[in-house]
């Protein structure tokens, strides 16, 4: 039932922005909607903490349930100053500067940060509330990685980037296309793609080689547990190949097509590496952050389209590599 409630207000707060901006109006409407959606996110947060100080989950202690709580307020606060405080937007568009297009006057673009960043912290608490990488591991070791679910989660992508940027609320379907930068499959944009995923296979092995090199084993191990416990739900190529188009295709629908040209190629891989909850704050991290600021380079000199083949090969690369090691080591595969 809270799930449908915060969707509901999701494509409310979309639906209204896009309307509002269309019809150059404020919306004291879309204001109470954000500010319920903040509030969720501090109730969240609040849940954590209760949870820790009465016990009630064995995987979560005080600390972590602290942590939430906090993460909670500040993201929420940081939130409903965004709504009710114009000059906090316009102080948003100075730090993004030239390399977005953040409007403070936009009620898609106040919807926009206040999804994100309430986002943002819900992905984080409930990474905590899970059990950190070694719950996460454990849940993805159990489950499985079921390919229904995956086209799912990114179509989900796909369509909050394209309702989100006003498709058939005020953008018809060429002007969306031309938005999300999906406009822009041509030769040098594909060879610029496909140069992106050379160069992105290269960083990974020489950035692996670094962390084997700097970290002991068993940290090694521990911080790569989660990730492990994903790349061991694949067993064959095509499989790998289907999982890393549609994540390669949703997420930069979302993040490169819709996101990047409002808030700039920082934050979106801010963002983007954020929601990667897999591998916690570890040098993995910075790996990723790296590769994405990259997707994010493709996207902005050579469009959405480098971006989504930079991706896809990229992922295919990781995925398939642990199939055909794992097949080997394990002498056939499972």
């Amino acid at each position: 039932m809270i799930g449908l409630i915060i969707v509901g207000l999701i494509l409310a707060a979309i639906y209204i922005a896009n309307v509002s901006d269309a019809s150059h109006k404020h919306s004291a409407m879309l204001h109470w909607i954000l500010y319920g959606i903040a509030g969720l996110n501090l109730m969240l947060g609040s849940s954590a903490l209760v949870s820790s100080l009465s016990g009630s989950l064995p995987t979560l202690n005080s600390g972590d349930g602290l942590g939430a709580f906090a993460l909670a307020v500040i993201t929420s606060g940081i939130a409903v100053f965004a709504i009710g405080v114009p000059d906090l937007r316009r102080m948003l568009q100075r730090t993004i500067g030239t390399g977005g297009g953040f409007d403070p006057d936009s009620n898609v673009h106040l919807a926009a940060f206040v999804l994100a960043i309430t986002g943002v912290s819900v992905n984080l608490i409930l990474f905590i509330l899970g059990g950190g990488i070694s719950g996460l591991a454990s849940d993805i070791a159990d489950a499985g990685i079921a390919l229904d679910g995956v086209i799912f989660q990114n179509l989900i992508w796909v369509v909050l980037a394209a309702f989100g940027v006003g498709l058939w609320i005020r953008r018809d379907f060429s002007t969306t296309i031309d938005r999300l930068g999906l406009n822009t499959f041509t030769p040098r944009n594909i060879i610029a793609g496909l140069i992106g995923v050379v160069a992105g296979i290269g960083f990974i092995i020489l950035a692996g080689m670094a962390m084997q090199m700097l970290l002991q084993p068993d940290v090694l191990q521990q911080q790569q547990a989660a990730s492990d416990a994903l790349v061991q739900q694949f067993d064959s190529v095509s499989m790998a190949l289907f999982v890393a188009v549609a994540v390669g295709v949703g997420e930069e629908i979302l993040f490169r097509g819709a996101i990047q040209p409002v808030f700039g190629n920082l934050m979106t891989s801010l963002l983007f590496t954020i929601i990667h909850t897999q591998y916690a704050l570890t040098p993995a991290t910075l790996i990723i952050f790296a590769v994405s600021l990259g997707f994010g380079y493709l996207r902005k000199h050579y469009g959405t389209a480098s971006a989504i083949i930079a991706h896809i090969g990229y992922d295919f690369f990781q995925l398939a590599t642990a199939v055909l090691i794992g097949n080997v080591v394990m002498g056939g595969g499972s």
